[in-house]
């Protein structure tokens, strides 16, 4: 098993910065209005926000640590949950490992495919 080590106000930086810049290109595409901010956001509408920005978070770490068992799962469940308090959405304390995995387990599946079958995504 890869163990990341990365304490949990890494992670939330990490993961507010992503949802930081989906935000700004959100309104930037009058997707959203201006005056909209995580805090003021439906629940739904932050879930978004926040598993966009994990699948992204996730797509830049290297291969290796993906295709192999690791805790990214653990790290991101743990810093989704300290956003509850952050951006006054207690329904975030409950997200659970497993939400968490079910948005990570397409990359995963993806670099597995990859690296167990190199010649199927060679370009000539």
């Amino acid at each position: 098993m890869i163990e990341l080590k990365i304490d949990n106000s890494a992670a939330v930086f990490l993961l507010t910065e992503r949802m930081r810049l989906e935000l700004e290109a959100a309104k930037e595409n009058k997707r959203i209005p201006e005056y909209v901010t995580f805090e003021t956001m439906s629940y739904d509408q932050l879930l978004g926000f926040i598993e966009r920005a994990v699948f992204d978070l996730t797509t830049l770490l290297p291969c290796e640590i993906m295709i192999e068992e690791n805790n990214v799962s653990e790290i991101m469940t743990k810093a989704i949950r300290s956003l509850a308090a952050i951006f006054h959405k207690d329904d975030l304390k409950g997200f659970s490992i497993n939400q968490t995995y079910n948005i990570i387990r397409p990359i995963e599946k993806l670099l597995k495919l990859y690296s167990e079958n190199e010649d199927l995504f060679r370009v000539n």
